[in-house]
């Protein structure tokens, strides 16, 4: 992994034209290809590989957070965009228990503890965001009150 990372940042150094500064998010969403790799790699390890999920999700979510970040340059945005990291490791929890077989009570919190800090995230990024997050917000925080509603119709 270090060697591959090594020529990357190399070809940026050597090739004209190339800039990292737009580019460099893409190291998370490798590190967090990098994390789920093992599951698919060894099979008969699975149940326990399928922890490797949770930093994995996390890796995805700050490749998420600094890809927007980078883009719009709304450094100001991770006042509450951090809750998005919450929400990778609710959505890493609810990989590793649905794909390790962990039962339903850790699904259940996986999927509570990521739609609550998703929801929060909604919320003020629509209370306090650039208009890209803010019509985002918006979106989810109506996503969030549609499954409520749906879970209560539900019982």
């Amino acid at each position: 992994m270090l060697i591959v990372t090594g020529v990357i940042f190399l070809t940026f150094v050597l090739v004209p034209g190339l800039s990292l500064n737009l580019y460099w998010p893409v190291i998370f969403y490798g590190l967090a290809a990098a994390f789920a790799v093992p599951y698919f790699v060894w099979p008969e390890a699975k149940k326990g590989l399928a922890a490797l999920f949770i930093p994995g999700s996390i890796f995805l979510s700050l490749g998420l957070i600094f890809t927007y970040t980078v883009i719009s340059e709304d450094w100001g945005a991770w006042a509450y965009a951090w809750l998005l990291i919450v929400a990778g490791v609710g959505l890493g929890l609810a990989l590793s228990s649905n794909l390790g077989h962990w039962g339903k009570t850790v699904m259940w919190f996986a999927i509570w503890m990521f739609g609550i800090s998703t929801g929060l995230f909604g919320l003020f990024a629509t209370l306090f965001g650039a208009p890209l997050l803010k019509t985002i917000g918006s979106g989810i925080v109506i996503l969030v009150g549609m499954l409520l509603l749906l879970r209560a119709f539900r019982k």
